[in-house]
């Protein structure tokens, strides 16, 4: 099950209490745990907001931080589910220079790369094979990876 939460309730309790903590006030903050205080506290937090810094509008339902495949899939997911979403993923290059675009390592060098090249040899394993299960191969020697193209 996945659930995204109203943003902008999420939002405003982080700024608020972002706020109580900057003003040294900490009574904004629900200590009691009662879902009824809560909501009751975020409503008047974020009168006190509307109120210090005006009214204003979120462009986004939900803002992901990491662009690897958790991240990526956690964005895709909330998207489905009807929300405006923002990614943010930065990559520091390594000390040779490389670096890679969104999708962290698994997606780009690791995890998926590594499984699509052992499908491939299973593959070329499974048609080498297919003979002693029945199937006319004309030339088995003729049939060869072209790892150029796996890599593109």
């Amino acid at each position: 099950m996945f659930t995204i939460w109203n943003s902008r309730a999420a939002v405003t309790f982080i700024r608020s209490a972002r706020l109580s903590i900057v003003s040294g006030n900490n009574s904004g903050i629900a200590a009691d745990s009662s879902k009824r205080s809560f909501v009751t506290n975020l409503r008047q937090q974020q009168r006190n907001m509307s109120q210090a810094a005006g009214s204003h509008e979120y462009d986004y339902d939900l803002i992901v931080i990491g662009g690897g495949s958790g991240g990526l899939a956690c964005a895709k997911e909330a998207v489905a589910n009807g929300a405006k979403v923002a990614c943010l993923d930065y990559v520091k290059p390594t000390p040779l220079g490389t670096k890679w675009g969104i999708g962290g390592t698994c997606v780009n060098v690791g995890c998926i790369p590594k499984k699509l090249m052992h499908q491939a040899s299973l593959l070329g394993e499974s048609i080498h094979e297919a003979t002693a299960y029945g199937w006319e191969i004309p030339n088995k020697e003729a049939i060869k990876p072209k790892w150029e193209n796996l890599v593109q």
